[in-house]
């Protein structure tokens, strides 16, 4: 059961690439940081967050703005996946960082009572460079220079990452990064409604326009597995024929791979038919929407409890062929953990705690 929270407590706005994103202060993510790095020094999860080392405010043209001083990192995850053989994780490997990104997320959850929203490999980094590694890495850059983009309307110069990184990387761990659309998880029953999540990792419960909250981060990590261990995006391009994200286009893949819809969340998705939100928020394509299912283009579902777009609906072609390299028993456990981490239901949905306990973890003699 949840209550949607219906205060504007945010804008929202659009990346360039069309996902919707929290417009937060930079205090915002500055005080979700500080939370971050105080609330529990000693719990396990908080090695495995990218916490800054020290903040001030800058004064300029266009006003004050507060800085962040973080360690210098190594690449994503998704970098350092691709400079693996084969462009994935072995099983051991991949192991490890699943435990240590679920030990992060239970920290944050749990002790931060904050939700992420946007868990991606773009979005996870690899542990700090050394200073065995960065003078090496400042000469490269003096030779190399550093790559940037101008911005032609004003010149404004943004300086970009290198796709590079040079020195003795050793075996890095993964830390969670990027908090400027972090939500905090809200008391009793109250649920989120904002728009939230990349294309690829939204969660059903947020593009069928229902509350969430920090279980969306559970079903984000849940696809990262797949990323991870398989190279393999279970539900990319998920367009419509204009180019655009489509709800429906994404629902069908879901129901392709898991089957139809639980009947409790389409009686949910048609109670959120209702749930206006006391104020207009412009969708994607322009439309003025007073609920978060009308902002994602619903209905979804007929009077029968099946999907609207039946026609979208195409054949699952089974699960990827990487499992076949596995074990009987590492595929058996990957997929039950999955299962735990991807259901239809969030409260079906482990916790990150309680995904720690289950046996694919568990290391063998």
């Amino acid at each position: 059961r949840c209550t949607i929270s219906t205060a504007p407590a945010v804008g929202m706005s659009q990346r360039g690439d069309g996902v919707p994103t929290r417009v937060t202060d930079d205090a915002d993510e500055k005080g979700f940081l500080e939370l971050i790095s105080n609330a529990n020094p000693s719990h396990k999860g908080l090695k495995y967050i990218r916490v800054p080392l020290d903040t001030f405010d800058l004064r300029g043209e266009n006003g004050t703005h507060s800085c962040l001083v973080f360690e210098p990192m190594g690449e994503t995850i998704y970098k350092f996946q691709q400079d693996l053989p084969g462009g994935k994780f072995q099983l051991p490997l991949f192991k490890a960082y699943m435990y240590m990104l679920l030990q992060s997320l239970d920290y944050l959850h749990t002790e931060c009572r904050l939700i992420h929203t946007d868990i991606n490999g773009d979005n996870i980094m690899t542990s700090p460079m050394t200073d065995s590694d960065i003078e090496p890495f400042a000469n490269y850059c003096k030779i190399r220079g550093q790559p940037r983009y101008i911005r032609q309307e004003d010149g404004r110069v943004t300086y970009v990452s290198h796709d590079e990184i040079i020195g003795t990387r050793g075996a890095p761990y993964p830390r969670l990064a990027d908090f400027n659309t972090c939500f905090s998880i809200l008391p009793g029953d109250y649920c989120h409604s904002a728009p939230i999540q990349t294309h690829a990792y939204r969660a059903p419960e947020v593009f069928l326009g229902m509350p969430w909250s920090y279980k969306v981060d559970i079903w984000n990590l849940g696809l990262l597995m797949w990323k991870l261990l398989g190279d393999i995006d279970l539900f990319e391009n998920s367009l419509g024929e204009d180019g655009e994200y489509d709800a429906h286009v994404h629902l069908a893949q879901l129901i392709s791979m898991a089957g139809e819809a639980p009947a409790l969340v389409v009686r949910r998705e048609r109670l959120c038919r209702k749930n206006k939100q006391g104020y207009a928020i412009v969708n994607p394509r322009g439309k003025e929407c007073e609920t978060m299912n009308e902002y994602w283009g619903g209905p979804f579902f007929d009077d029968e409890g099946r999907m609207i777009r039946k026609d979208l609906i195409k054949e699952w072609k089974g699960f990827p062929d990487f499992l076949n390299e596995l074990t009987e028993k590492d595929r058996s456990q990957f997929l039950d953990l999955n299962n735990n981490m991807m259901g239809w239901v969030p409260e079906t949905r482990k916790t990150a705690a309680e995904l720690l306990e289950h046996p694919f973890f568990i290391q063998e003699d």
